[in-house]
């Protein structure tokens, strides 16, 4: 989202990336944009690359941007009043910070300059709480660090990727934002010793601002950052502002990658950035039907420590270790329970977990506990970086088991961390008796109940076609976008595991606890949501879609290909929750689906929940 900012502000540069690898030979110059705004609609995505150029008309300059075939550009600027070129992602709404999994970007820029104000900057938005962020690697002129201390808020400091982050803060009153005119915070983390090139732990930079951004008066609004917050966006953009006094300026991104959970997008395919990493998306994986075991359903030659096939692990505060209180009033264990008084909104406990727990077989986990005052309590989990993987809730009051069942995006992860965080304002307490792991087993311990022909593969063997540790195998067998669907091992997804393509005229959406809620105001109103990887449905037998909808409202479930072209349509049973089956045919099986609609097929105002797809 474009925004005139003052003199004083100046703006972004933004780059963010999406799920696949380019070839790195594709490096040819494929849309140039001159002297225009312009911004994809979501068919003109290039390699799933979301990309704006724009101008403020008040310049009477000139402006290029050059978006290479490979998901680098190049981007010039003259006499410019504001211009910004920009490439990433836009994952638009209903997508959790926390379900992202960690979230790094490594790039490479040249011919970054600028006569005016400019930022070379990761940014981007979120929702619930508004709050427009960036991660400013390098500047020119001006940064909200030598800002007016009155309207540009130190928060404090932190040390990331071998440099030291300035926390700033600072209010918009009713300016424009992705959800127009609105109060809404920025925040903003500087670096002090800038740069043109490396890598960005983004998870590092949001872990701490939910740390430090608590309750900030916005405009009489206490607005907070958290991680359970949706993101709207990723980007990495140069931009320029001159203002009345004019700009002129270039910059170039000649790398970007980025990963989150198990996708990956980048410009080099022999990035050691990208060689380095457990999780990879790379579209080279169509050898992955070479191997012995190619319908293997365990990967016990990844060599971690708690993938059990069968057992279940509990363990009390007696068997965890003290990390650090974030503010709360107090706490303490009693008998293996964890009581902790919080004394406020966003306090919290964390305490380390006796060993790493290695989520790839594990199908839920349950947190048995109690709050008083009917208190919210999040219960958040960690990983070894200290980076927060996935949030669960409790249900408020008396003692229960709060059970999160693990999707494929969760299973990506390893925990070694919990912490207990109040959710309400006001005083109350929360008692946490014990956390349960369903389906592996405590302390390092591998008690696989699965064939022991795994262990004799190439790493090529994928529960969910979802795998992304086989640290010991090449890059070209790990996130299966185009050939693991071929096994026969079951698909179970949730909207929390997906990311928004596009709405067609519904009234309105929002994804809570994994499902999708749509009201389509019409006839004809669809929301389209993008599957987590395409399914080759070769050998699939049949899709399950649970949901139900209002009035006894007909829907359609739409499927497409990676084209965006609708491949066939199942309908819902009409009212009440109930799974929705398609018995695949023989045309089925010969396509490849990539995302789902959901669509009204009735006139009047009626609503449709959709909890959830599998795939057999």
């Amino acid at each position: 989202m474009k925004k005139r900012l003052s003199l004083a502000m100046a703006l972004s540069i933004v780059i963010s990336l999406f799920t696949m690898i380019i070839p790195a030979s594709a490096n040819t110059v494929v849309r140039t944009i001159t002297n225009q705004t312009v911004t994809n609609s979501s068919d003109q995505r290039i390699n799933g690359f979301d990309w704006e150029s724009w101008r403020d008309s008040r310049g009477s300059g000139n402006s290029t941007m050059q978006i290479m075939s490979n998901g680098a550009f190049n981007g010039t600027y003259s006499q410019s009043y504001n211009t910004l070129f920009r490439i990433g992602r836009r994952f638009g709404t209903g997508t959790r910070i926390s379900s992202l999994g960690n979230i790094s970007i490594n790039y490479a820029s040249s011919n970054y300059s600028s006569t005016n104000t400019s930022y070379l900057t990761v940014y981007g938005w979120t929702r619930n709480s508004l709050i427009e962020y960036y991660i400013i690697e390098d500047w020119r002129t001006w940064n909200p660090g030598r800002g007016d201390s009155s309207t540009y808020r130190n928060l404090g400091s932190f040390s990331s990727d071998g440099g030291t982050y300035d926390v700033i803060v600072a209010t918009r009153t009713n300016q424009p934002s992705i959800d127009g005119d609105r109060t809404f915070l920025q925040v903003f983390s500087i670096r002090r010793s800038t740069r043109g090139s490396g890598t960005i732990n983004v998870s590092a930079h949001f872990n701490e601002w939910a740390r430090l951004v608590r309750n900030i008066n916005a405009g009489g609004q206490s607005i907070s950052f958290t991680t359970s917050a949706d993101l709207y966006e990723v980007m990495f953009c140069v931009e320029g502002f001159g203002g009345d006094n004019l700009s002129s300026g270039s910059g170039n991104i000649t790398k970007l990658c980025l990963t989150y959970n198990n996708n990956r997008v980048c410009t080099d395919n022999g990035c050691s950035h990208c060689n380095g990493s457990s999780s990879s998306s790379s579209n080279n994986t169509s050898n992955n039907n070479n191997t012995t075991n190619n319908n293997t359903t365990n990967n016990n030659n990844n060599n971690t420590t708690t993938n059990s096939g069968g057992s279940n692990t509990t363990w009390t505060f007696a068997n965890l270790t003290f990390a650090s209180n974030q503010n709360a009033s107090s706490y303490s264990v009693s008998n293996g329970s964890l009581n902790v008084n919080f004394g406020g909104q966003h306090r919290e406990v964390r305490y380390n977990l006796p060993s790493a727990v290695n989520l790839a077989q594990a199908s839920s986990i349950v947190v048995n506990g109690s709050s008083t005052n009917n208190g919210q309590v999040a219960i958040k989990f960690f990983n070894a970086s200290g980076q927060e993987v996935f949030v669960m809730w409790n249900n408020r009051g008396s003692t229960a088991n709060w059970t999160r069942s693990l999707s494929a995006a969760d299973k990506n992860n390893t925990v070694t961390r919990i912490g207990i965080m109040s959710q309400d304002t006001g005083s109350y307490s929360a008692t946490i008796n014990s956390i349960t792991f369903n389906g592996v087993s405590a302390g390092g311990t591998t008690t696989n109940n699965n064939t022991a022909s795994n262990n004799n593969t190439t790493n090529n063997n994928t529960t969910n076609n979802n795998t992304t540790t086989n640290n010991n195998t090449n890059n070209n067998t790990t996130n299966n976008n185009n050939s693991t669907a071929n096994t026969s091992s079951e698909l179970r997804w949730t909207f929390a595991n997906m990311s928004l393509n596009r709405n067609v005229n519904a009234s309105s959406y929002s994804v809570s606890n994994g499902s999708l809620n749509v009201s389509f105001g019409g006839q004809h109103r669809e929301v389209i949501y993008n599957l987590p990887q395409s399914v080759n449905l070769s050998s699939r037998s049949s899709i399950i879609v649970n949901g139900s909808s209002t009035n006894n409202g007909q829907v359609a479930i739409k499927f497409y290909n990676a084209n965006g072209q609708e491949v066939f349509v199942m309908w819902n049973n009409r009212g009440s929750t109930a799974n929705w089956t398609r018995t695949l045919s023989a045309s089925d099986k010969n396509q490849t689906i990539a995302r789902i609609g959901i669509m009204s097929q009735d006139t009047g105002n009626y609503n449709a929940t959709i909890n959830s797809i599998t795939i057999r």
